[in-house]
């Protein structure tokens, strides 16, 4: 087999300009991007939770009801009765190199909530996204105790102690309102957050 790829190699380079050039009728190519990072961490996040999509499907404007259903308009700051739970994964981990480990959510935060000033405004996210956005509800991530977390990009949520091997954070998500209900549309609601795990 090896014999035979450098036959064939040692026939190509010898041919003349011509001949390869005459065999050659068009080209066509492409590139490939490789990416990642060298770190030297007490982990790693798992490549699922790299970037995970968590899809709530489709949710119903009267999920935000509020403490009184039967109101004509519905206040801001009402949760949707729907959350979904999600996963940060990290693996390999060694306790030896670092004890703790916390994560810093960074996301734009919805600026009808913070002309609002509602209470949490600063956890709460734009979501929508195109012409086919919705408008009058943002995105929320709550962490174990079922606080919303701050995703300005500097606060750490509750530390984990990390153990030997696979460690995880587990949080949740939800919309509320920042408008009244009669100023809520229906649409698109994705909303993109980045996070950072630190490790110390």
């Amino acid at each position: 087999m090896n014999n035979k790829i450098l036959a064939l190699c040692g026939f190509v380079l010898a041919a003349p300009y011509g001949l390869v050039s005459a065999a050659m009728t068009s080209s066509t190519g492409g590139e490939i991007k490789f990416t990642g990072y060298l770190v030297d961490t007490a982990c790693a996040v798992e490549s699922e939770s790299a970037n995970l999509v968590v899809d709530f499907n489709e949710i119903r404007i009267a999920q935000f009801t509020g403490d009184d259903p039967t109101a004509a308009v519905k206040p801001a700051g009402v949760a949707s009765k729907a959350r979904l739970p999600f996963k940060i994964k990290l693996g390999g981990c060694n306790p030896d190199v670092s004890s703790n480990a916390a994560v810093r959510f960074s996301a734009v935060a919805d600026p009808d909530a913070l002309s609002s000033s509602l209470p949490d405004a600063g956890t709460m996210i734009v979501a929508g996204l195109g012409a086919q956005a919705s408008s009058g509800v943002a995105l929320q991530i709550f962490d174990l105790s079922n606080l919303p977390v701050k995703v300005d990009g500097l606060t750490r949520t509750q530390a984990i102690t990390l153990q030997p091997g696979e460690n995880e954070f587990i949080f949740s998500a939800g919309y509320v309102s920042v408008l009244p209900s009669d100023q809520i549309t229906v649409g698109d609601v994705t909303a993109t957050v980045n996070f950072n795990v630190d490790y110390y």
